[in-house]
């Protein structure tokens, strides 16, 4: 039984033993808080990076579509006939 019995004087508590405190606390709160919002709204996240790819397309599509307009309007200028593989123009 004395073998299981801690003596005080071999215990020692330093005095820079790290206490609770609210400066180190909130800002670790605040991280897993904004990691826990940030999964929790990925589908939101995603729906914007759809939404620009989708505007991507449309953008690119427009661009090569006044392009092959053009080589359309450039090859009937010259008197060459110029139809494009892609569209039956």
């Amino acid at each position: 039984m004395d073998r299981l019995m801690i003596d005080p004087k071999d215990v020692y508590i330093s005095p820079e033993t790290p206490q609770f405190s609210f400066e180190k606390t909130i800002p670790v709160v605040l991280v897993f808080l904004g990691i826990y919002v940030a999964f929790k709204n990925i589908h939101h996240v995603m729906d914007v990076l759809q939404y620009i790819h989708d505007q991507w397309i449309v953008w690119w599509d427009r661009i090569t579509h006044q392009i092959e307009e053009t080589r359309l309007k450039m090859h009937v200028k010259n008197g060459t006939f110029y139809q494009s593989i892609d569209k039956n123009i």
